[in-house]
């Protein structure tokens, strides 16, 4: 893939899902959803400003930065993002719950 390809829907989902998770595990969810939300109005301007800044130092580091910022040049990412987030939240939850009321 090079940096000039779009990114299909399955890589979309697989990046979404793989920042949501990684969000999740280190136990971040409301200062990333906070701070994504914050971001929304920006997203695109600032993907840009990424391509140019970062991605390129990332990929040194083997980070794949050109796919994140092409991933969120995309007006809607950042809200699916943000719903993943909250669904995991969600699972979570209900997980811990029903844990709670399971019969011992």
């Amino acid at each position: 893939m090079s940096i000039f390809d779009e990114l299909t829907s399955n890589e979309e989902e697989e990046l979404l899902n793989k920042l949501a998770n990684y969000i999740s595990k280190l136990g971040m969810e409301a200062p990333a959803i906070i701070f994504l939300e914050m971001l929304k109005p920006i997203s695109v301007l600032a993907s840009q400003t990424t391509l140019y800044t970062a991605a390129p130092v990332l990929e040194l580091f083997g980070i794949r930065g050109y796919r994140y910022t092409k991933l969120f040049s995309k007006r809607d990412s950042v809200e699916r993002l943000i719903e993943k987030i909250e669904k995991l939240v969600e699972n979570a939850k209900n997980k811990k719950h029903s844990n709670r009321c399971a019969p011992t």
